[in-house]
């Protein structure tokens, strides 16, 4: 391969341990959609925590656009992948039109962490992070287990 061919080379992960990593990444963005969604008398909304714009999640194409968005891309910033300051809930035109709407996103992310939580936040994302099978069911077990809180109850039946 010459100098100009270089190609990005992406590991191959075992069947197993893509499932478990996607299921993980699964779980974790419901419960920060859920955390997020406010109860209304009109039923669950939803919010972007961008631009701010909010919809009612009573479609199955309503909550197909209610994303679950990463500051630091989870493909490439493993160790803040399921950082809870790493993600926010997102309409679908900032996530994907816009690429995360990173410069309102960044804003309001320090507004509400503060600028040292962001600093930690930002040292933490270039650090390596390789899962283990056992650290991924923790993380989905930590967060089935959140889930089942009472603040969650009436939010997920409405889900």
């Amino acid at each position: 391969m010459g100098r100009g061919n270089k190609k990005l080379m992406k590991i191959k992960l075992p069947m197993e341990m893509k499932n478990l990593l996607k299921k993980t990444q699964n779980i974790v963005n419901k419960y920060t959609r859920i955390k997020y969604a406010i109860i209304t008398s009109d039923g669950l909304m939803a919010r972007c925590f961008c631009c701010g714009k909010m919809w009612i999640l009573d479609t199955h194409k309503a909550k197909k656009n209610y994303h679950c968005s990463h500051l630091f891309r989870e493909d490439l910033f493993a160790s803040v992948r399921f950082h809870h300051n790493n993600l926010r809930p997102a309409c679908n035109y900032c996530n994907i039109n816009l690429h995360g709407n990173l410069a309102i996103y960044t804003e309001k992310l320090i507004d509400e962490i503060g600028l040292e939580e962001y600093e930690r936040l930002c040292f933490l994302k270039n650090q390596t992070k390789k899962y283990s099978a056992m650290e991924l069911e923790q993380i989905i077990f930590e967060h089935e287990e959140l889930l089942l809180q009472p603040e969650f109850a009436r939010k997920l039946q409405l889900y």
